[in-house]
């Protein structure tokens, strides 16, 4: 790949979740490595994740106004079907004025109306969709675009056959090394080099129902001579902070955001999550024993089936949101207890692992490009 021509362009589109920016990420980071002279831009929402603070530097964003689909009050979108109509005139706006060379969609609402767009104006379109279940901006996508990359072979049985290609869900370049060493990265993190230590993430913004029920059983754990790890999400920090006087249990260290997820999946012998892609995806890379809790206000309960691909092959422990205060807590003592099991675990959810993932999307990308340049020619 390295040494195609300059002035490569790409724009990818999607939504305004840590999900959606973390694969333009891992797009970005690969695509940089191997073709040095690309550039980027992102199309998304202006929503609860600044697009600028997410993404590398020197990727242009721009923000579509365009609103979300409404299951729940259906008459009112009204005012979505014309947001659509508008996002497809900024989205064509946005393509003239950058003529990007591909378009990725990466899911999310704000993705329709722009691949849409590119389509219209006979640019090459891939999407990639990560969950088991399409989400519905990618199944509305789906008969139109140039090329589907999927994570889940139960998924690609969707679509015909040449249209597909499964590649996996790429993930951030930090995670596709080794992961450091485990008393180090303890260390590094304030922990106990010689304790069981369980990492507890919900999400980029957090799940609110996983928060609450640590909050309650916490100290429960702790002094059963297991320490936790726990990333509240950064707009449910305020609250739990408050809710424990500013001062976090013995045992238990608490952070907002998580940086290096590398180090601290290294520190974990067990990650209980909610079951977004990018993080199954990353448990698998990392060969991580998981608890996977779905959120239930995901759309189209996109979590729940991504967790329980997983669980038919015993790669995670699925508890369902309503059961979490009966069950999490024990079942992390258990599975903390039971070191072989939480070995079967890491070797089951490596199945899953695809660390080329970014490079195999990347390889249906530039057989797009190529196809356009009708010349064999890299682009």
């Amino acid at each position: 790949m390295e040494g195609t021509t300059e002035n490569f362009h790409v724009i990818l589109s999607g939504g305004d979740t840590g999900g959606h920016l973390y694969l333009a990420v891992a797009i970005i980071e690969y695509l940089r490595k191997h073709v040095p002279a690309a550039t980027f831009s992102f199309a998304g929402a202006p929503g609860r994740l600044p697009m600028g603070d997410a993404l590398p530097p020197g990727v242009r964003t721009f923000s579509l106004n365009v609103l979300p689909y409404d299951r729940k009050k259906v008459l009112g979108n009204l005012k979505v079907a014309c947001s659509i109509v508008r996002g497809i005139r900024e989205s064509l706006r946005i393509l003239s004025a950058r003529r990007p060379d591909a378009v990725i969609g990466l899911g999310g609402y704000p993705s329709g109306p722009f691949l849409y767009a590119a389509k219209l104006k006979k640019i090459p379109t891939l999407i990639l969709e990560p969950n088991v279940k399409l989400g519905l901006a990618n199944r509305l996508l789906a008969k139109r675009v140039d090329r589907i990359c999927v994570a889940f072979d139960e998924t690609a049985a969707c679509f015909p056959r040449d249209s597909v290609a499964i590649t996996g869900t790429p993930v951030r370049e930090l995670l596709t090394a080794s992961l450091p060493d485990k008393a180090r990265s303890r260390e590094r993190l304030g922990l106990n080099p010689d304790m069981s230590t369980c990492l507890v993430i919900g999400g980029s913004l957090g799940s609110g129902k996983l928060n609450d029920t640590l909050l309650h059983c916490v100290g429960e754990m702790t002094g059963r001579n297991i320490q936790i790890l726990w990333q509240t999400g950064t707009e449910q920090f305020p609250a739990i902070n408050s809710s424990l006087g500013g001062v976090a249990p013995q045992a238990c260290s608490i952070v907002p955001f998580i940086e290096n997820m590398a180090e601290a999946y290294a520190a974990a012998d067990l990650v209980v999550s909610a079951g977004g892609a990018i993080t199954i995806a990353e448990l698998a890379v990392a060969g991580m024993p998981a608890i996977i809790i779905p959120s239930a206000v995901v759309t189209e309960n996109h979590q729940y089936y991504n967790a329980l691909a997983l669980e038919r092959e015993q790669g995670c422990v699925l508890i369902e949101e309503q059961d979490i205060d009966e069950k999490m807590s024990g079942a992390i003592v258990d599975l903390l207890g039971a070191p072989e099991r939480l070995e079967r675990m890491h070797g089951n959810i490596g199945r899953f692992a695809r660390p080329q993932a970014a490079e195999l999307v990347i390889h249906e990308l530039l057989k797009l490009c190529r196809r356009r340049s009708g010349n064999g020619e890299p682009f």
